[in-house]
């Protein structure tokens, strides 16, 4: 029996989506009984596949244990008689007999497993830009760190979203296990039809009123929303008037950078207040609208790894601005603009390289569509991979 841990739909987007794609690798009708997708309270609506689904309480250790009155006098219990806390995946591959694990987004917990297991890595962030807040602070290095050297000792095999993803593994930490790459996909969700007519009002909804950047990301400082800003202030100077649209949806995120407040003081500053549009979250239908009537999404992250939105561009037939890093380029594979994420003016410039030159725009639209076909297969090719070297274990 083959058991997938899903996480807590407390982490960010791009690992629950990832999560569920890996579950769909098994969403066939050979392993109807042969896979069980272990989920959580929160995130019981990640599961829509035929796969059988058996809930648990929280990801890590079971209701007894994790008594908050009694906790620290259990473990220290458990201690003295040299009884180790079981995980609640722990308690789960006993009772369901299952033989070899999947972890989409694992945790410390996981140097507990007592069988042969697949662990995914998304971001190694910590290592590659430990400069900044949201990959170091808080003691999230540490965390982080250890979760990764953990995963790479022991894991049986490795998921990662990208050639580079592998090439950063095998540099910093040498793994035990092999590496199978998964590139990441257009959410089923996103597979919609919005007409023209519904598309204008979502537009309207939001004040849309001019050529616009669409940028799907919440208010983390490496996503380096105030650069985009001030290239948008630079064109502005030249006569290029354009809004930008912002999601960033998470309250805690928005509250904890400051990220927002910075931006509008700086439009407040400048009398732009109406070229900032942030939206929060947004449906299926207006992401799709965005993607659709944007002049780019634009996406000029620090850290450089892949991101759902690109390969989302790329499905949904819209121009990429992004980042010339590694990880990042290998990703947009000549579908887009490549800017300097550090330079206001090469920001701009690549801003200014698709402003009123449609044929670059459908150019850059055509050459998408071909490289997401090509990961589609991709895809296809990894999953099969996956399923070849589980089978060997069961």
């Amino acid at each position: 029996m083959i058991g997938i841990f899903l996480p807590p739909v407390a982490l960010d987007v791009s690992k629950i989506k990832y999560a569920v794609k890996l579950v769909k690798a098994f969403d066939k009708p050979e392993y109807v009984g042969r896979a069980i997708a272990f989920v959580y309270k929160e995130n019981m609506e990640l599961i829509n596949s035929h796969i059988q689904h058996i809930q648990l309480d929280v990801y890590g250790f079971n209701r007894f244990n994790r008594s908050i009155f009694l906790n620290k006098y259990i473990k220290k219990a458990f201690s003295i008689l040299n009884m180790p806390i079981q995980p609640d995946f722990e308690l789960a591959i006993k009772k369901y007999h299952i033989k070899f694990g999947i972890f989409p987004t694992p945790n410390k917990e996981i140097i507990r497993c007592s069988i042969p297991y697949a662990a995914a890595f998304q971001s190694l962030g910590h290592r590659l830009n430990p400069e900044l807040p949201e990959t170091t602070g808080d003691g999230l290095w540490k965390s982080r760190e250890d979760v990764s050297s953990i995963v790479c000792k022991n894991a049986d095999l490795i998921f990662i979203d990208s050639e580079i993803g592998s090439d950063y593994l095998k540099f910093y930490y040498e793994p035990k296990g092999e590496i199978i790459v998964i590139p990441h996909d257009v959410p089923d969700e996103l597979n919609v039809a919005v007409d023209e007519k519904k598309q204008k009002k979502i537009l309207k909804k939001f004040n849309v009123t001019k050529p616009f950047l669409f940028y799907p990301a919440q208010f983390w400082p490496h996503k380096n929303h105030i650069r985009i800003f001030e290239a948008i202030k630079y064109l502005q100077r030249k006569g290029i008037d354009i809004q930008l649209v912002f999601t960033a949806s998470s309250q805690s995120i928005r509250k904890k950078y400051d990220i927002e407040y910075r931006l509008k003081r700086i439009a407040r500053d400048s009398s732009m207040e109406d070229n900032i549009i942030i939206t929060g979250y947004l449906n299926a239908e207006e992401i799709f609208t965005f993607y659709k009537n944007a002049l780019a999404m634009i996406m000029p992250q620090l850290i450089p790894e892949p991101c759902i939105p690109f390969i989302e561009c790329m499905g949904l037939g819209c121009p990429i601005i992004g980042s010339d890093i590694p990880g990042i380029k290998e990703q947009i594979n000549n579908c887009g603009v490549l800017v300097n994420p550090y330079i206001i003016e090469s920001i701009a410039n690549g801003i200014k390289e698709l402003y009123n030159n449609e044929s670059k725009r459908k150019l850059y639209i055509q050459k998408g569509i071909t490289n997401y076909k090509s990961s589609l297969q991709n895809i296809a090719d990894s999953f099969s991979s996956i399923e070849t070297k589980i089978n060997s274990y069961l």
